[in-house]
């Protein structure tokens, strides 16, 4: 017998979905706007919360004095060096060093996943990329470009890894989704998986940050966050309250 025709209700509901996913389109269009505009208006929308968190800064400190800036002390939990819970290791990479936990890595042949910010028989590397935890935290903004960051992988790869007897799984969650992205393309020989979790491709990014309100609405920080000591000490105000 051949297929069943379509029922005139699953051809209204078919009709139906279509008008709706036409409606949510146009919503889309109706946020966009030219490209040239977009950069104008995010530049603009950056430089001025740049200034106010100056501004909210000095007059925290002016209220509160220096102490609001410095968070309480914390102690560190008994456990957490606990090699059960995987071993704390340093790298010296170019001109940072980096902190990185493993675990499961005490067997030679077992396939790496580093995740960049357990699986059973799998050798897990979780680093702490540049400025981040207690990997090293250079000064200058420029340190921080994404080529530099994919430096980082390649040279903790080069540590960890040194012999390539290993598989090795990349595994990047939003920023280091994008690293994760960047490096597959530069040094696609150097990975054999690569898992992306809610991340986005660089030129996707950059494409949408200039034509959606909306991503330029959820991507404020990143001008202001380019500069230095304000937006650390912006985010530690009132015992890290932000």
């Amino acid at each position: 017998m051949g297929a069943s025709a379509t029922t005139p209700s699953a051809y209204i509901k078919q009709l139906i979905n279509a008008a709706y996913a036409l409606r949510d389109r146009r919503r889309a269009l109706t946020r966009m706007v030219n490209p040239i505009i977009g950069k104008a208006l995010f530049l603009t929308l950056g430089t001025s919360i740049w200034i106010w968190m100056q501004a909210y800064v000095k007059l925290q400190v002016a209220i509160h004095g220096e102490k609001v800036l410095k968070p309480l002390n914390r102690t560190i939990p008994n456990d957490f060096y606990s090699e059960s819970f995987g071993r704390h290791e340093y790298s010296q990479l170019m001109n940072i060093t980096m902190h990185y936990v493993t675990k499961g890595c005490d067997v030679e042949r077992r396939p790496v996943i580093l995740l960049l910010h357990g699986f059973l028989d799998f050798c897990v590397v979780a680093p702490d990329l540049r400025g981040y935890g207690n990997t090293s935290r250079p000064k200058d903004s420029g340190h921080y470009l994404m080529t530099n960051l994919i430096e980082d992988v390649k040279g903790l790869l080069h540590k960890i890894n040194p012999q390539r007897k290993r598989s090795v799984i990349l595994v990047g969650h939003d920023l280091g989704g994008m690293i994760t992205f960047c490096f597959a393309t530069l040094y696609e020989n150097m990975i054999d998986k690569m898992v992306i979790i809610n991340g986005m491709h660089p030129l996707a990014f950059t494409k949408q940050l200039f034509r959606s309100l909306n991503q330029m609405r959820m991507s404020w920080f990143t001008i202001p966050f380019r500069h230095p000591v304000v937006p650390e000490q912006y985010l530690m105000l009132k015992d890290l309250r932000f």
